[in-house]
Order: C-alpha cells, then structure tokens, then sequence
C-alpha cells in the first residue's frame, strides 16, 4: 500500500471496531475518510462484536481438540492485521475495509466458539432439540398440568453441560402478546429464587421454543411455565402455573 494515508486510515479504522477511538482520532479518521476519497462498512465492528460475544467466559472448558485447531488457525495470522481496501462498483469509491485473510479466520474461529460454548441458539429450533437429545447429559422430561386439565401436552429437553434446551408445546392456549404472554422458569436446588428462562409466545397447534435461561443452572429440579403480563417479570408469584416438567 502506497498512500501512508491509507495504511493510517486502516490503523484507525481497526482500533476503532477494536479498542474505540479518543477525540482526536475520531477528528482524524473522518479526515482521512474525506482526503481519500474512502467509506467504512461496518465488517469490522461486526466481527469485533462476534469475537466480544464469542469470548464471553464459559461455563464449560473448550475441549481440548478445539482449543488445539484455534491456536494452529492463530499461528498462521499475520502479526499485525493488514486490511486492503478494495473498489467499489459505483461510485467509484474505495471501501474500507474489506474481508481479509485475518479477518476470515477470525470470523471461522467465531463460528467455532459460538458451536460450544452457548451458540447453540443459532440452530433452528428442531435441529437444535435433535442434537440435544442426541447428547448423553439431555434430559427430556414431559409437561403436566398442575391445575385443570386441558389436554396440553409436549415435554422440554434440557442439555446440562450446553445449558441449553427447547420446550415441545402441544395444545396450550394461544396467547395475545398485548395482554400476556408465557414465562419459563427453571427451579434450581442452588438458587433461592427460580431461573427465569425466557418470555415467549404461543399459536395453536405445536410449537418449539428454545430456552434463554438468564443465569447459570447447576441443579435444575423443575421447568415451570406461567402467564404473565406482556415482557414478563423478573420474579413471578407461582399463581398462574399452566404446565410444569419435574427433574
């Protein structure tokens, strides 16, 4: 690259996505942006914002094969990230930046990390309950009712070492999103209070729902499922249990 302009631009373009920029570099940035006639696209931040995602702490250790194949991928990265800005069709401008080999191997080791620890929720719903039970630590337990009974059925699959799950829902009551709307939770023999594990809604016939539990489980006891109102709450009073799956 000939213009150091460009090469500037690149440095705080990355830093930007990567670490943020001061005053002063945001000033110089939108500058260079001008002089070279050059756009940013946002790929950087996206990636910055997987990586930041990705990295989160786990609660699970990364198997050992996995960890060995990112640091073979890591070594092979330049030491220092070079992005090359390529020509737009039209206008004819330069974009900045533009996927790179250090940034497509940062994106494979993204989709890697997501695959164990906690990206499971990218999976479609049936695939994703398929692969769970799969698994050797998948619980699968099916719903009752603990009240009057109304012929609602299905069961919840919980995988303990993912902390992930999806509830099979058959035949429960269609809800107006606008007046209620139906919270999972999961009771936990370490926790005083149950784990709320998302707010969902429900059409009729048969739908699966994926778990968003908001906090770590460790003992995991029982699934409940209430109404509550619209966005749910953050610690229900147990009245409106419609279905619950005993461990």
């Amino acid at each position: 690259m000939s213009d150091p302009r460009l090469q500037r631009l690149e440095d705080l373009a990355a830093d930007r996505a990567l670490v943020g920029l001061s005053s002063a570099e945001e000033l110089e940035l939108e500058r260079l942006l001008v002089e070279t006639d050059s756009t940013l696209d946002g790929e950087l931040e996206e990636v910055a914002a997987l990586l930041d995602r990705a990295l989160v702490p786990a609660h699970v250790p990364m198997p050992p094969a996995l960890a060995a194949r990112l640091s073979a991928s890591a070594a092979h990265l330049p030491k220092k990230a070079t992005l090359r800005p390529v020509p737009r069709s039209a206008p004819a401008r330069t974009g900045l930046p533009a996927w790179s080999g250090w940034l497509a191997a940062a994106a494979a080791a993204v989709v890697a990390l997501f695959l164990w620890f906690g990206g499971s929720d990218v999976l479609e719903p049936a695939r994703l309950r398929e692969t769970l039970l799969a698994g050797t630590d998948t619980l699968q337990r099916a719903w009752s009712e603990p009240g009057a009974p109304t012929g609602a059925t299905g069961d919840v699959v919980w995988s303990q070492d993912r902390q992930s799950g999806v509830m099979r829902i058959v035949g429960l009551a269609a809800n107006d999103p606008t007046l209620e709307q139906y919270q999972l939770w999961i009771f936990d023999e370490t926790q005083q209070h149950p784990v709320d594990g998302g707010v969902f809604d429900v059409v009729a016939g048969e739908v699966l729902i994926p778990i968003d539990a908001k906090l770590p489980v460790a003992k995991p006891t029982l699934f409940a499922i209430t109404r509550e109102k619209p966005g749910g709450v953050v610690v229900s009073d147990q009245q409106r249990i419609v279905l619950v799956a005993p461990i």
